[in-house]
């Protein structure tokens, strides 16, 4: 893939001049319009993802006349935990607003509020005195639901850019603190809200020209115009700089970007005893020694606290969790359309975002039949919250700060940039030159295999979208022919003998998953899979093999219960997709090793090369460990890959490391 991905401004004129549609991703860019980014990223990540988006977004609809927004408990927001959860629908063309709340929500909390963040110094997306509020109204009451419907003056809902939806309880106003919350998305300001956001977030400040109509300006356009390269690059160094005035932590702190974006036990033991990580451990006083932390869950499996619930009762509720990597995020956050049994909706109740290892964009709970748009902002906020703050009160600009609109634009599209922007290749398309690995390709897709379903049933092409194609058990999920990411209850967390209840089994509770109770958890990509383990969503195994096993082999519960088979494999089978799932994962990695080499020759200065080369070399090492670990290739792709990693320790020879790279790939891979 060509690194360098531009856009023409003579196309972008001509689609200003002929109000003709977006500029697709493969119209090219003149070099002075050159988009360059650095780290693990592709500088038309953004591009491609807001493309996909919007198709998605307008599907079944002739026009969208406005943001659709859930309404839930904010992990970093909310006042006070509720179950409750809702929508708001905002048409900017006629000024009406509807709002639905289904849950056990106390009939005190019913004022509800739409606010427009002002950027200014010292201001972050806690509705302030500076920020434009208009209040809707209060919500009417009936049997499990409170609803509203609210008039404003079309000109005045024009005039205002609404990043917040908030309830509040009856005498409050979302600056005295909010019970729901929801937020307008990344692409969403950018497809409702274009002049305000390219004003916003362009650093030379840059609108876009008086032609161009909101209608029209509804994309990502060259750096000219919309600063993408810029708002990565800022998301990338908030992401692993930032610290929000709290404990010292930085999302980077349990997402590395030299380990895959994840923790595992070997990595955290080569960290210095002063890492931010072991903020848990630091000597008394220290506010956060119980009740933030499990040390030792930590340190030898890996697992992080989270309080999916609420922080009330912190001794009680939480679950330890693996960190997951947020690779090819744009690939696996998309939900079911329609409603079904695997316990979550879709249609419009739907999460925007499958993220984490719930699959419910923010954590909350279920309610009834109803489920919110979670999205990746939603979870930022509550990852600062969860993770960042000075003491377990966890209070906003004492403990920590939270962060401003354009900070979570910056990070919402530094993370829809990183790694893979579209599916893999299909398997029926391709063949690996190790038998094993090809028969294990097969075997992925069902041939020889007993059993209802099969790896590529959940895993498509090695995503972590279901086959559209596939004929599920009813009493498994939907049976609709969707290529989504659903929810499944696997029951890993109630395994006999696993991992974390050996290490410390009083202090590790049960996972109830999505939402609250219901053992639920969102399929995950494979293609990453082999050099981002241990696996499961607490680390209750730790090869690849292993995870493969699962699948196949009885599961023995902690309350004596033995569950069949997912799928049927014998162990050469399990073997086979194991290889399979390897070569893949080595494939990924020289992929992206080229892509970084090819954007660093791009770069001028020192660090930005420096800091390039060093992730693809990373890359290297792990492809080369994946393949090593079975065994694989070791008599010619191998050979090259170890050589590309010792040419890439210098600027002047790293391009010489590209070929060796492609020739492993092809070398592993037939196309």
């Amino acid at each position: 893939m060509n690194t360098s991905r531009k856009i023409s401004v003579v196309a972008v004129l001509a689609f200003i001049a002929t109000s003709a549609n977006l500029l697709d991703n493969e119209q090219l860019i003149s070099e002075k319009e050159s988009v360059k980014v650095v780290g693990k990223l592709d500088p038309g990540n953004l591009l491609q993802s807001y493309n996909r988006w919007k198709k998605d977004y307008e599907k079944g609809q002739t026009v969208i006349k406005g943001p659709s927004i859930g309404l839930t408990w904010n992990k970093g927001l909310s006042s006070e935990y509720s179950k409750a959860q809702g929508l708001a629908n905002i048409n900017i063309e006629t000024g009406v607003v509807t709002v639905e709340i289904k849950g056990n929500i106390d009939k005190a909390i019913s004022e509800v509020w739409l606010v427009e963040n002002i950027d200014k110094q010292g201001n972050t997306i806690q509705p302030d005195a500076n920020d434009k509020i208009i209040r809707l109204g209060s919500l009417v009451s009936k049997d499990n639901s409170a609803s509203l419907s609210a008039q404003l003056n079309p000109m005045e809902l024009k005039n205002l850019d609404v990043d917040w939806v908030v309830v509040t309880r009856k005498d409050n106003s979302p600056i005295d603190g909010g019970v729901l919350y929801g937020s307008t998305s990344l692409f969403q300001k950018i497809y409702h809200y274009p002049q305000r956001f390219l004003s916003a977030n362009s650093k030379n400040k840059t609108r876009l020209p008086s032609l161009v109509s909101p209608a029209l300006a509804d994309g990502i356009f060259p750096e000219k115009w919309f600063p993408s390269a810029s708002l990565v690059n800022e998301g990338r160094n908030i992401f692993f700089k930032t610290t929000f005035e709290g404990n010292g932590r930085t999302c980077g702190t349990c997402h590395p970007e030299k380990n895959n974006y994840t923790l595992d036990p070997k990595f955290i033991a080569k960290l210095p005893k002063n890492d931010p990580l072991f903020v848990a451990e630091r000597p008394e006083p220290n506010p956060l020694a119980k009740g933030f932390e499990n040390p030792k869950l930590m340190r030898r499996a890996g697992l992080i606290m989270e309080n999916t619930n609420g922080f009330g009762n912190l001794e009680t509720n939480y679950t330890m969790r693996a960190v997951s990597h947020v690779l090819g995020v744009k690939t696996s956050v998309s939900p079911p359309s329609l409603a079904g049994n695997d316990g979550t909706v879709g249609g419009k109740f739907a999460p925007e975002h499958r993220t984490g290892w719930s699959g419910d964009g923010s954590p909350v709970g279920i309610v009834g039949n109803l489920h919110v748009r979670g999205t990746i902002r939603d979870f930022t906020v509550g990852a600062i919250r969860q993770h960042m703050p000075k003491t377990l009160a966890r209070t906003p600009g004492v403990d920590f700060r939270l962060p401003t609109e354009h900070e979570l634009n910056a990070l919402e599209a530094y993370m829809l940039s990183l790694g893979r922007q579209k599916e893999f290749d299909d398997f029926t398309q391709i063949t690996m030159s190790d038998e094993r690995a090809d028969r294990g390709r097969l075997n992925y897709m069902g041939e020889n295999v007993d059993g209802d379903v099969n790896c590529n049933a959940c895993h498509f092409n090695g995503g972590a979208n279901t086959n559209p194609d596939f004929n599920f058990p009813i009493l498994m999920t939907p049976p609709s022919h969707e290529f989504s990411n659903r929810s499944f209850s696997p029951r890993v967390e109630e395994l006999i003998d696993q991992l974390p209840d050996l290490i410390d089994f009083a202090n590790n509770p049960k996972d109830d998953g999505f939402g609250s109770g219901t053992n639920l958890f969102n399929v995950q990509t494979v293609i990453e899979a082999a050099d981002t383990g241990p696996f499961f969503h607490a680390h209750q195994i730790d090869t690849v093999e292993a995870m493969v096993a699962f699948y196949s082999s009885k599961r023995t519960l902690k309350n004596g219960e033995v569950l069949p088979p997912i799928i049927g494999l014998n162990g050469a089978q399990v073997a086979n997709i194991g290889a399979f799932l390897r070569v893949l994962n080595a494939d990924e990695n020289s992929r992206s090793a080229i892509q970084l080499i090819d954007q660093a020759s791009d770069f001028s200065r020192r660090k930005e090369i420096r800091t390039n080369l060093s992730i693809a070399r990373s890359e290297i090492t792990d492809a080369i460990q994946v393949l090593e670990g079975a065994n694989l290739h070791f008599d010619d792709a191998l050979p090259l890959l170890r050589l590309a990693r010792h040419q890439i320790r210098h600027a002047k020879s790293a391009y010489r490391a590209v070929s060796k790279l492609k020739k492993a790939r092809r070398m592993m891979i037939k196309r």
